[in-house]
């Protein structure tokens, strides 16, 4: 039951994640939601405004990964 988005956010990213984040807002980029599994790396997936079925993988590097395979989007 936690919320898609935490609020403590940068608590989950790492410093190269929140670089490329503030680089991607500024093309309407938005964090979609932190999966948070247990024991493993979190996944923070971004997702357009211009583009609402788009999204793409932060990774940790801060590289973007578009339409990962290992990430299942629920509906």
């Amino acid at each position: 039951n936690e919320p898609a988005v935490p609020q403590a956010l940068e608590s989950y990213l790492t410093d190269q994640q929140i670089g490329a984040l503030h680089q991607m807002e500024n093309f309407g980029w938005r964090v979609a939601f932190i999966r948070r599994p247990l024991f493993q790396t979190p996944i923070t997936m971004l997702q357009s405004s211009d583009h609402p079925n788009r999204y793409a993988r932060l990774q940790d590097n801060g590289e973007l990964e578009f339409n990962p395979d290992d990430v299942v989007l629920r509906a």
